[in-house]
């Protein structure tokens, strides 16, 4: 009865595709169609998200040096970058290593071409950009300290530094603080946020270049003299606590490592 049952129904199944052949053929084209404008849709999309983020990787600063400038006009000008808050980096490429890198790129293109004849491209330098981000400022609450973090997805500077608050004496939150009108945060809780910065950073290759500020007779001595080594210490501690087993860590963060792995005896070290 089931198999007779069965037979029926595809029997009528087919009948139904035929007589209503041209209703099926147009419904049918009608989904391929549909299918392949999504595909299409998607694949555009996927590319000029590819294409945008390429074009962002690529872009850079570079300050070209005119031809008749003298000695010590190249080096002011070398001076007065280094001394912009927001550069992390200065680094001088002459014209024949620019040359050199446009062989490299054209490929045979310039094969024949004597460019110390003729090398009509300028020395420059070449300026990684930095970002300067306050950790454990009194009035920051944790929205705030969010939104410092969200930050670096969006600017993804070519380096970092990171310095967690202090208290420097005749500034207004120095004031705010002696009338009680703020607290300042513990120096745990500066370097567990200095931390969560510093994980951010990380995901997303950034360079943290330095963490504290230089120490001087202005400046109060409140953190550990080893600051950087804490607050990758931490970082690694607030991974590890998230489940992290595996650590790829730099000959100049081994001291944090074998620190946190005091705590956590779990972790390893991967290979670089």
């Amino acid at each position: 009865m089931f198999v007779s049952g069965l037979g029926y129904i595809i029997g009528e199944t087919f009948k139904g595709l035929y007589r209503n052949r041209w209703m099926c053929i147009t419904s049918t084209g009608v989904v391929v169609v549909t299918l392949l404008m999504l595909g299409l849709f998607m694949l555009v999309s996927f590319n000029i998200g590819h294409i945008t983020e390429t074009v962002k990787e690529q872009v850079e600063i570079v300050v070209y040096i005119d031809e008749g400038a003298d000695q010590d006009t190249v080096n002011a000008l070398y001076r007065k970058l280094n001394e912009h808050s927001q550069v992390g980096e200065v680094t001088y490429v002459s014209s024949e290593e620019h040359m050199r890198r446009l062989q490299m790129q054209l490929g045979g293109m310039l094969e024949g071409y004597d460019s110390a004849l003729d090398n009509p491209l300028l020395a420059s330098y070449e300026i990684k950009t930095v970002v300067q981000l306050m950790s454990g400022y009194p009035y920051e609450n944790e929205q705030d300290m969010e939104i410092t973090i969200k930050s670096l997805d969006l600017l993804k500077p070519d380096c970092l530094r990171i310095y967690p608050f202090v208290p420097i004496c005749d500034t207004e939150i120095h004031d705010d603080m002696e009338r009680n009108l703020v607290k300042m945060n513990s120096v745990d809780e500066i370097i567990e946020k200095s931390a969560k910065i510093f994980i951010r950073a990380m995901e997303n290759n950034i360079p943290v270049i330095r963490i504290g500020l230089p120490l001087s007779g202005d400046i109060p001595d409140i953190y550990p003299h080893n600051l950087s080594q804490v607050v990758v210490q931490k970082a690694i501690e607030i991974l590890a606590g998230k489940g992290e087993k595996e650590f790829v860590i730099p000959e100049e963060w081994i001291t944090s490592f074998n620190m946190a792995h005091k705590k956590f005896p779990e972790i390893t070290r991967g290979v670089l």
